[in-house]
């Protein structure tokens, strides 16, 4: 299928919070408005901060970027550091994954050492979802999972252990998979692994 690795250029990458009960949401606008003054913490122009945490199974706190966005979002009731690649991605499909999975580590370990957030913003380094927000190019069906497997895999082999992506949600949804990852590491070797 290869309107996946041509067309789609808003990716998303996801990692799990080890300890979401811990986690001070109201923590996070402050930092992330250092963020945007310091410019030398995230990738891309930061642009603003939006506080969505009010919205059930919502955004929470998005950073947001003319590149990228970075969130702590709390999709399916649980909470995790979020990547979201808006344009200028190149490369193929797997080189694309691997940006994001790379900045969403990034994020994650970048978190993790401020001061306001701290080790509560530890991430799961044994689990990643992955998104293809493209609801055109690759909608959440077996079809889009069995094209997008591969590059995939691909994408996240440096960091060793990689199961089977499992896809998630229904076709309402935008594409999704779960992928686990068996070796454990932190948020920034995970990073150094896919530089």
């Amino acid at each position: 299928m290869p309107e996946i690795a041509d067309d789609v250029h808003r990716i998303a990458v996801r990692l799990p919070l080890a300890n979401p009960d811990a986690f001070d949401v109201d923590a996070l606008t402050p930092v992330f408005h250092d963020w945007i003054r310091r410019g030398d913490v995230a990738e891309g122009l930061l642009i603003d901060v939006a506080d969505y945490k009010h919205v059930p199974d919502g955004p929470g706190i998005i950073l947001i970027g003319h590149e990228w966005d970075r969130s702590v979002d709390y999709g399916n009731g649980a909470a995790g550091v979020m990547s979201v690649a808006k344009r200028g991605l190149e490369g193929d499909l797997a080189t694309r994954i691997r940006a994001v999975a790379r900045d969403a580590y990034r994020t994650a370990a970048a978190l993790a050492r401020a001061e306001a957030v701290g080790p509560s913003a530890e991430v799961r380094t044994d689990e990643i979802e992955i998104l293809l927000l493209d609801r055109l190019n690759a909608p959440n069906t077996p079809e889009t999972l069995a094209a997008a497997a591969p590059a995939i895999t691909e994408a996240l082999a440096p960091v060793g252990g990689v199961g089977a992506p499992e896809r998630l949600g229904d076709e309402r949804r935008p594409f999704r998979v779960r992928v686990t990852l068996g070796s454990r590491a932190s948020a920034s070797e995970r990073a150094a692994a896919l530089s």
